[in-house]
């Protein structure tokens, strides 16, 4: 018996037309600001969701526009690589993430 090959993945590239599109979309959403921010630091530091989900307030300096992805399955933390790095954000970013926390603790 032959299996069938394996299919071939193209990831899907992420334009800023689209961001522009989707935060378009959502802009009314009661909870804008956060989506926004967790939409530009995702596409802005090349962060896959999971890693996203796991971040803390402590993983992200928004004066040196860092975010620190941790490996450590012990806190539940892990990633693809299962290696911690550092990646950047965007000024777009961090206004965005600024303008969300100052929201949030209004």
């Amino acid at each position: 018996m032959n299996l069938p090959p394996e299919p071939e993945y193209l990831p899907k590239r992420i334009t800023s037309d689209v961001i522009t599109e989707t935060l378009s979309y959502i802009q009314n959403n009661e909870y804008f600001l956060q989506i926004k921010a967790i939409i530009l630091l995702g596409s802005t530091s090349s962060m896959r969701a999971e890693e996203l989900y796991q971040l803390t307030v402590d993983d992200i300096d928004l004066d040196t526009r860092t975010v620190r992805i941790n490996h450590n399955p012990n806190h539940g933390q892990s990633t693809k690589t299962k290696r911690s790095r550092v990646s950047f954000f965007t000024d777009e970013m961090k206004q965005a993430l600024t303008e969300y926390i100052e929201f949030y603790e209004k």
